[in-house]
């Protein structure tokens, strides 16, 4: 308890450190909310950058003292902040309160959830979670950055590691132990998150004019929503748990451990971990049953409840921080451009610090939100040209011609360069990293392969593009029926929004010429790919259009035109993976659809809560209406009501699937024996290893060590994840996802080297080998006997015998030797 106190406590203070900056820097004080949503999030952001820049520079150390010393010159600098806007932020919080009050109850109730879901399956030895706390553990232990890579000694990690270096830091600050961090961790980033939904919509919701308690209930509702809700294949799992559907229907459901014959009487799904299945639903089986488009579907729910802190997860509060910044742009009195650059230091600094984070977090992100900040920019910039009493003010132009088409061309160069700008700057702020980051990634090409079957995207995305769809239909009433001009403007939108898609035939056509693969253009590939593509992209154009329209109108409505870009940016999103994918090692859009659809999903969530108040609670504002207020109202009463049910629907997923994974209500375990800290199972399981691992971790010397090498997903390098520190080879199917296939020299010669130092008889042989890597501690545990045979023992006290290993620590079947410099 003393753990989860200290690390509440930390993060209440980095809401206090980072209100200031929010509210007086960062132009969020414009907001309904002053940005206290997302001040712990930006106050985690500020120490963060500051401890990992000064890490770098090796000005600060990797330390508690150093951390803290960071902290309380932020602190200092907050203090100054608050006395400056002293008369603004208390009448805030006197106003206000319930605002704060509901944040704060969200983000501790959805701490104390997750956190009381992860104490009963705290285990990290599964899925990624090794390779997770592995950098977590060397990110801690770093005597500088980059880190060293605690699966390639003497080199730095090739992966994105800002969101563990986030976590690093509140272990380090804290004072509590890597495990149990990894795990505080995980149940902080939804409870993060969900916080800044919550003032994200809030805010939105303010500025339609919507009074404080509704806005604060759609704003929560909005952030279980996105948080908590799975996709629609729990309702599909109760079927086949109940024995609902013949042999035919689940046949042409195709979904893998859903074969027919359905059957039982339960309510709940049986085998260990079939909400797995929900996350690989979008799957194009042959006859045989195998795969041939697997991929990956997961929503948020499902990995907060798997427990991975991987790169997506990481990044999901940093997103919300840059939404809210995004919105803050576009409510400014001014358009944001270059000159915005350098009128607005403070906003334009941490907006792109706030962006390069996310390159640094999850380099999915960047680009992403970088579109969304120029879309933002583009309507801000038709909204303020469309107004000739401020053309003077920032030269936009002394002529009368206001037309939609001169403004949006000048907003989108404006917003263009804005863009790069922003980027550059972004980069330039983490430019360390980039010198020291291996990608794998080898550009974009066309998809080729089977296309979504309609059927499994409603079953994984139905309910958030839904949601967002009634949001868009309900812009286009608001609009009424457009003007000549207005109808201009949709060709052009129309046509980009359907370019990716005649660039993807293109692409393909081309890919066709010069290969020799048998792909049928004509059907099997244009057609079924066309028929969910081009409604995708429609939407997206539909949104992109009624932003733009809503933007040059004389009542420019920001929140609804904020929540149109969203949408646009999801179903774009959505779109673009069934055309394009990253290519990568695994040969297929697998990552591609992970990535993408997980992005989607967290957009049109927040699009879709909108939508949704909107249409229920929002009058439409156009005189033609009322002629059909009758009728209106009752299609909105049924859309309503079918959005609800699909809501309703996707809730049985988390349900159930939180029930399988703890265990609660089917079994008479006591909580008295829940546990936070991740190394648990091993000290009760295997005390030997864990004793080692404790050894290594308190009572020695920084130093490398060698350990096993064998399969990814497995026990193998362990230790060396454990204690962060680094081993001569770790999982070597992961450093080739990070390296490419540059590395696999490198690594085969790896593999090699550390099998002749625990197999040579040469003592000069193997001596050397250890100096080549600066090995100081070397393993001998029941893997390295399985891998390299039972006679590593003797082998080792021979070593001892001549003086170059000493044996350092004895437990059991484990052993570990120091090796000698000189």
């Amino acid at each position: 308890m003393q753990d989860i106190i200290a690390w509440i406590a930390v993060l209440w203070a980095l809401s206090l450190v980072g209100f200031p900056f929010a509210s007086g820097v960062c132009g969020l004080g414009r907001l309904a909310d002053r940005g206290w949503a997302v001040s712990r999030v930006l106050g985690l952001l500020l120490l963060g950058w500051l401890t990992w820049i000064g890490g770098t520079l090796g000005v600060i150390p990797n330390s508690a003292g150093g951390f803290a010393g960071a902290l309380i010159l932020l602190g200092v600098a907050a203090v100054w902040l608050a006395h400056r806007q002293r008369v603004e932020l208390a009448d805030f919080f006197r106003r206000r309160w319930k605002v704060v009050a509901t944040t704060e109850l969200l983000f501790l109730a959805m701490f104390a959830f997750w956190a009381l879901v992860i104490s009963e399956v705290p285990a990290i030895n599964h899925t990624e979670k090794p390779m997770d706390f592995g950098i977590l553990n060397a990110v801690a232990n770093a005597d500088g950055f980059p880190p060293e890579d605690q699966w390639l000694s003497g080199h730095s990690i090739a992966y994105y590691y800002g969101g563990h270096h986030m976590a690093a830091t509140l272990a380090t600050l804290t004072g509590v132990a890597t495990d149990k961090a990894y795990n505080l961790a995980v149940a902080t980033v939804p409870a993060m998150l969900a916080a800044g939904l919550l003032g994200l919509v809030y805010n939105l919701l303010r500025f339609s004019g919507a009074r404080v308690a509704p806005s604060l209930a759609v704003g929560s509702l909005a952030a279980l929503g996105v948080v908590m809700l799975g996709n629609l294949s729990g309702v599909l799992e109760l079927a086949y748990a109940r024995g609902v559907g013949g042999d035919w229907f689940w046949q042409w459901v195709g979904i893998k451990g859903l074969e027919p014959p359905a059957g039982g009487d339960g309510w709940l799904p049986d085998g260990f971990w079939w909400w797995w299945r929900g996350t690989r639903v979008i799957d194009t089986l042959a006859e045989s049953g195998v795969s041939l488009d697997y991929t990956i579907t997961e929503v948020p729910f499902f990995s907060f409840l798997l427990g991975d802190l991987h790169a997506h997860v990481a990044s999901l509060p940093f997103t919300a921080l840059a939404l809210t910044l995004a919105l803050a742009m576009l409510v400014a009195a001014e358009p944001p451009g270059l000159d915005w650059l350098r009128r607005r230091p403070g906003e334009a600094a941490v907006l792109a610090l706030t962006l390069g984070a996310l390159a640094f977090i999850n380099a999915w992100d960047f680009p992403l939100y970088i579109a969304i900040v120029a879309m933002v920019a583009t309507a801000h910039w038709l909204s303020f040209g469309r107004r000739p009493r401020d053309l003077a003010t920032f030269d936009l132009s002394t002529e009368e011609d206001l037309s939609i088409a001169r403004t949006l061309t000048r907003g989108l160069g404006r917003a263009a360069l804005l863009a790069i700008a922003l980027a550059a700057a972004g980069v330039v702020l983490y430019l360390p990293f980039y010198v020291s980051f291996d990608s794998q990634a080898g550009g974009i090409l066309p998809v080729t392969g089977p296309a979504t079957r309609h059927f499994l995207f409603l079953v994984v995305m139905g309910v958030p593009a839904a949601l967002s769809a009634g949001l868009v239909a309900r812009s286009v009433l608001e609009m009424g029926w457009p003007t000549a001009e207005l109808r201009k403007l949709g060709w052009p939108v129309l046509a980009v929004s359907l370019a990716p898609f005649f660039v993807w035939l293109v692409g393909v056509a081309v890919l066709v010429s010069v290969s020799a693969s048998d792909v049928d253009l004509a059907e099997g590939l244009v057609w079924r790919r066309l028929t969910l593509a081009a409604p995708l992209l429609l939407a997206g154009g539909l949104a992109t259009y009624c932003a733009l329209v809503l933007s040059a109108g004389r009542r420019p409505m920001q929140w609804l035109v904020f929540a149109l870009i969203l949408a646009a940016a999801g179903f774009y999103l959505l779109a673009g993976a069934e055309l394009f994918r990253i290519s990568d090692l695994f040969g297929n859009r697998m990552n591609t659809v992970f990535k993408v659809y997980y992005q989607a999903w967290i957009l049109l969530g927040i699009a879709g809560a909108v939508g949704f108040y909107y249409i229920v609670a929002a009058p439409i504002r156009r005189r033609w209406a009322d002629y059909r207020a009758g009728l209106l109202r009752a299609i909105g009463i049924a859309w309503a009501a079918v959005a609800a049910l699909l809501v309703l629907a996707s809730a049985y997923y988390p349900a159930a699937a939180a029930l399988e994974r703890t265990g609660w209500f089917q079994n008479s375990e006591s909580w008295s024996d829940n546990t936070l800290a991740g190394l648990d199972y091993l000290r009760r399981g295997q005390p030997d290893e864990y004793n080692a691992i404790v050894w290594l971790n308190e009572e020695t010397e920084p130093g490398r060590i060698i350990e096993a090498v064998g399969d990814g997903y497995s026990d193998y390098g362990r230790i060396s994840a454990a204690t962060g520190r680094a081993t001569v080879l770790g999982w070597e199917g992961h450093q080739q996802q990070w390296r490419g296939d540059d590395a696999k020299n490198l690594l085969a010669g790896r593999r090699h080297d550390v099998a002749a130092i625990y197999q040579d008889e040469d003592g000069v042989e193997v001596l050397r080998l250890l100096r080549l890597y600066d090995v100081r501690w070397l393993v001998i545990g029941p893997r390295e006997r399985e891998t390299y045979g039972g006679e590593v023992d003797q082998r080792m006290e021979k070593w001892v015998e001549e003086g170059w290993l000493t044996s350092a620590f004895s437990s059991g079947d484990i052993a570990i030797y120091e090796v000698r410099n000189q």
